[in-house]
């Protein structure tokens, strides 16, 4: 293996109002994926939206790296996920001599100095996803020791869960994914994730919340107005969030904006993440179905008008699926 220049980068973290910790309340969760992890068995967090799913990975990782190999798999498109996989990969474990990915103008001077990703990422980037994905099972094949791949979201295209089937193959992976998805080629994936290893997040306890608030309110002071209370407040959190990180955040986040609670905007400190929305999937594909039917019948009765609208009807589906409830998940995105 060739030899490292530079120290580990950590993964970003989420926007969250300072001082907030969402992994109160969460030891158990924490404790319980390392422990499968040390056992080199890998591990499967489910859970809502905004429960906490990636908060609860990164600590993992965080207290994980200390001792392993850890690679972080960022949500992104296939190409950048792989790169950035190569890119730590390179960074902690190092690349079997010969790998061709420098230059030829920098050659000699990798032969007497220690590699830098400056000098292949340009080459490494050139690649084909194929060629990408034989590099990383490669490098994961020679390491030393075994190699944690976290991968941040297992909500991807089917595309997607193709690749990460052939990564998958040689490391322990710990992975996070919302319990409602269904994708047929997704599910491939969870082959490599025994029943008894899948952890489900629950909602935090009231208790946990208000030691968020609490905490949060030490270095984010607000003023309270009327009848209106730090208790009161603390419980109405409890009560609209539901338990769930991303809907405090963001309840916190208007309070911050507004820096008084006063009676008239006590109760307008609501979050979108704490409503409990309906599931439009399954309706969705059954509109999907009836247009792809509805082609059929067209052709059937050579009707160009219901033929053509059909068609129009399966592509506006496919088009909402895929790009706009994606979108409406991850806010981040638009």
């Amino acid at each position: 293996m060739t030899a490292i220049s530079h120290a580990t980068r950590p993964p970003q973290l989420e926007d969250q109002p300072e001082s907030f910790n969402p992994l109160v309340g969460r030891n158990y969760e924490v404790n319980r994926l390392l422990e499968t992890l040390q056992k080199d068995l890998s591990v499967l967090v489910t859970g809502q939206e905004g429960i906490g799913k990636v908060s609860v990975l990164r600590r993992v990782y965080e207290k994980l790296s200390e001792t392993d190999i850890c690679i972080w798999v960022p949500r992104r498109s296939t190409k950048e996920q792989l790169v950035e996989c190569i890119r730590q990969l390179h960074e902690k474990v190092g690349f079997p001599e010969g790998h061709g990915l420098i230059p030829e103008r920098l050659r000699h001077k990798a032969s007497t100095h220690a590699e830098r990703w400056e000098w292949m990422e340009r080459s490494v980037n050139r690649l084909r996803i194929s060629d990408c994905i034989k590099l990383i099972e490669t490098v994961i094949a020679s390491a030393d020791q075994p190699i944690v791949l976290f991968v941040e979201s297992l909500d991807v295209t089917p595309t997607q869960a193709e690749h990460l089937v052939r990564v998958f193959g040689p490391a322990t992976v710990a992975a996070a994914m919302i319990t409602t998805n269904c994708r047929i080629r997704v599910k491939k994936l969870l082959w490599k994730f025994q029943s008894s290893n899948r952890l489900e997040l629950k909602p935090l306890s009231a208790d946990a919340t208000k030691t968020i608030v609490r905490r949060w309110l030490i270095d984010n002071p607000l003023t309270f107005e009327g009848y209106v209370t730090p208790k009161k407040f603390e419980k109405m959190v409890v009560r609209e969030s539901r338990g769930i990180p991303a809907a405090i955040v963001g309840i916190l986040q208007v309070a911050a904006a507004e820096k008084v609670i006063t009676e008239e905007n006590f109760y307008e400190l609501n979050h979108q993440a704490s409503e409990r929305g309906i599931d439009l999937t399954p309706f969705l594909i059954i509109l999907i179905a009836a247009a792809v039917a509805s082609k059929f019948i067209g052709r059937g009765i050579s009707s160009t008008e219901l033929y053509l609208v059909a068609g129009i009807g399966i592509g506006l589906g496919i088009i909402v699926r895929y790009i706009l409830f994606p979108l409406l998940a991850d806010p981040k995105k638009k």
